[in-house]
């Protein structure tokens, strides 16, 4: 699902944290022409993201720290966002429901039961559900890209 997400140089980057891997085999694992594999490893290694080795008749591209602090401030930035957008999602809901209860009218609320203005929904709670939220998505990334 990263691959729909991330750019081409970040795909090169997660893949090579595995390991070194020649032109070839990151063209291949990732989907990418050869061509596209080798300009996007040109910028890396030109902006020290990524190091070339030859061994014998082959040529290895590895990550180095900095492409490495590199790819760990993305997950960052990435676990922040998603976050946000976690948060911002609840605190939708939230006004939506709230908005729902205000709407009916006492007449009405006890007709209609769950929806009355009684039984609005506990703030506490509804702050409860965005934390735990944040929390389990926030823990499932940290533990996807902890290596």
């Amino acid at each position: 699902m990263l691959e729909l997400l991330a750019s081409t140089r970040l795909q090169i980057l997660l893949k090579l944290r595995e390991r070194p891997h020649t032109i070839s085999e990151l063209s291949k694992a990732l989907g990418f022409s050869k061509t596209t594999a080798s300009y996007h490893l040109e910028r890396l290694e030109s902006s020290g993201l990524v190091e070339r080795v030859e061994r014998g008749k082959w040529v290895y591209y590895k990550i180095t720290e900095r492409g490495l602090n590199s790819v760990k401030a993305r997950i960052m930035a990435s676990i922040v966002s998603l976050s946000a957008s976690v948060i911002s999602a609840v605190a939708s809901i939230f006004r939506v429901v709230q908005k729902i209860g205000e709407s009916v009218e006492p007449a009405t609320a006890e007709k209609i039961g769950p929806l009355s203005v009684s039984h609005a929904p506990d703030h506490f709670l509804l702050q409860l559900l965005a934390l735990v939220s944040i929390s389990v998505v926030s823990f499932l990334l940290f533990l996807h890209f902890r290596r």
